[in-house]
């Protein structure tokens, strides 16, 4: 695929290009369009001029008109893909140039990175979390599209079977060693203080993974304020990401049994402490959220922060942050506005997604 000046764009005049050029329609299908998606609106009124059939052009007509139809279909929920949409429409065929300059871009996928630069300067480590669940059924979305109009009475997708995330289920079981991969670093607000304070990370699920980067550094630096660590997980069996490497960066605690003090000596054990909370630990067990082990150790978060001027750390699910930063309210002087303050001067530092 290459894009030329027509009548409309003589010589001379710049084109942007809505990919990079030349390349094969399978690169430009695979690398560049998001086929895991349904059409946008900017996408349906580009190309409804261009559908012959005329039933499904009014289809459209309609759908671009429905604020809450197009809702439906695009929601996160339903997970209508490209073919999807188009094959219930009933359109067998799209002019490919004009597919390609109105389908929608795929997003780059941000990852904090799980490692530090400091220890391993020529090596990027990513903690990957699979995304994955099962497709809903389309039956009761696609009535309500079709009893507005925006639908004719197709049949409706069958077999829809699990729905994988396009980038986590490449890099996490189709990436191969000596593979190309497109991607961008760029600087993280997620870095340890230069001075020597109390440092509090908390963490739930793939959310560890600038953490890691951090014990990785703190084991190379003089250090002697407390770094404690927050971790959660749904099951201590299944889903504890760097258990072995976390638990051994944990410091053993002071003993006056020689044989156990003799453990110390080896590599440097960064993490002055380490509380897990696992939501769904087994029968018979009750489970925690990171935000619980936050408000059952108050005591020794509020001195590190108040009195040690320490920094804290959240990365992890949106809802998960916001729950932190509640239990941190309940218990800091000055609660909510004060939490407001340590963010503003950058002592509470947050990355949430979802």
């Amino acid at each position: 695929i290459t894009l030329q000046p027509t009548a409309e764009n003589p010589p001379g005049t710049a084109i942007k290009h809505p990919f990079p050029t030349p390349c094969t329609l399978g690169d430009a299908l695979a690398k560049y369009c998001d086929l895991a998606r349904a059409p946008t609106k900017k996408m349906l009124m580009a190309l409804q001029p261009k559908i012959e059939d005329p039933a499904a052009r009014e289809c459209i007509g309609k759908l671009i008109a429905d604020p809450e139809a197009l809702k439906l279909l695009q929601g996160s929920q339903l997970c209508c893909r490209m073919c999807e949409f188009w094959a219930m429409l009933g359109v067998k065929a799209i002019a490919p140039v004009e597919f390609l300059l109105h389908c929608p871009r795929q997003k780059p996928r941000e990852f904090t990175i799980a490692s530090s630069p400091k220890a391993s300067p020529s090596k990027i480590t990513l903690c990957v979390s699979l995304s994955s669940h099962e497709l809903p059924d389309m039956a009761t979305a696609c009535q309500r599209l079709v009893d507005s109009g925006c639908l004719p009475a197709a049949q409706l997708p069958s077999g829809r079977g699990r729905f994988y995330g396009t980038c986590s289920r490449w890099l996490t079981s189709r990436l191969k060693a000596g593979a190309v991969v497109l991607a961008k670093q760029r600087p993280s607000p997620l870095h340890l203080p230069e001075k020597d304070i109390p440092v509090i990370m908390v963490g739930a699920g793939a959310g560890v993974a600038p953490f890691r980067g951090f014990w990785e550094e703190l084991k190379r630096g003089p250090q002697s304020a407390p770094a404690a660590l927050f971790f959660g997980c749904r099951n201590p069996e299944q889903d504890w990401l760097f258990k072995e490497e976390m638990s051994g960066a944990v410091k053993l605690a002071a003993t006056g049994c020689a044989a156990l003090n003799r453990m110390q000596v080896g590599p440097k054990r960064p993490l002055t402490c380490l509380f897990t909370a696992f939501s769904r630990p087994g029968e018979g067990k009750q489970g925690q959220y990171v935000q619980d082990q936050i408000r059952a150790q108050s005591q020794s978060v509020k001195h590190w922060i108040e009195k040690g001027s320490g920094m804290v750390y959240i990365c992890g699910s949106t809802a998960m942050g916001n729950s932190v930063l509640d239990a941190l309210a309940e218990l800091l002087e000055g609660g909510r506005d004060f939490v407001d303050t340590l963010k503003k001067e950058g002592r509470i530092v947050a990355e949430f997604w979802g």
